[in-house]
């Protein structure tokens, strides 16, 4: 006959300040023809570059994720008119510094003329609230455990197994949170300061453990 034992999850949430930040950068221009729609976008790339330059933004840091050419086409008195070729190419940047975000969103704006998506906050998995969530955690697991064993009249024995499924909702990765902000040309092409700040992200944890029940 094998040994009783009880699989339980559980839950941890705690608090964190963002250790990153990341960001969608995207440029581009409308012009007649294709040649000249790419030949500007490409300028307005090296621009951003420049400001990401400016910044200290690594090139490790940005990741080009996508360019594109095609027909810039309208609706007019109810027919798709052509108004002629966009050309966009997006680059996916993470600071490193939290603080900055607001200054490099501004600076590729007003520089750049780029479209900003984001800012999705980074957790690192050493980051201490983090590592809190984890605790919390391991107790409820325990306190879970513990109340499963004592209604059966048993007790807890040795941890059998302890398996983290995923912390975050991003499969043990980066916590990632992502803030309904955006900023376009019109928001901060003035020159008006840009205030990023996250507050304290809410981060979770989950963990599953077994342990081994043992008769009183």
């Amino acid at each position: 006959m094998s040994a009783a034992s009880v699989a339980v999850r559980g839950w941890g949430v705690a608090y964190a300040r963002p250790d990153g930040v990341r960001l969608r950068l995207t440029v581009g221009a409308v012009r007649a023809d294709a040649d000249a729609a790419l030949a500007d976008a490409t300028e307005a790339a090296r621009a951003l570059a420049a400001v990401l330059d400016a910044a200290g933004v690594p090139p490790a840091n940005r990741i080009s994720s996508g360019v594109r050419v095609g027909e810039e086409r309208e609706w007019d008195r109810g027919r798709s008119v052509r108004r002629g070729f966009r050309a966009a190419s997006h680059v996916t940047v993470t600071i490193d510094e939290p603080d900055a975000a607001g200054r490099v969103v501004s600076a590729a704006v007003s520089d750049a003329g780029a479209d900003v998506e984001g800012p999705w906050w980074l957790v690192d998995s050493d980051n201490p609230g983090r590592l809190e969530a984890c605790r919390r955690a391991a107790e409820d697991a325990a306190h879970r455990a513990g109340a499963y064993a004592g209604a059966l009249g048993l007790r807890l024995g040795a941890v059998l197994e302890v398996r983290e499924p995923g912390v975050g909702g991003d499969g043990g990765g980066p916590h990632r949170v992502e803030l309904a902000m955006a900023a376009s040309g019109s928001d901060v092409a003035r020159g008006e300061p840009l205030d990023l700040d996250a507050g304290d992200l809410e981060v979770t944890a989950t963990v599953d453990v077994t342990f081994a029940l043992e008769h009183g």
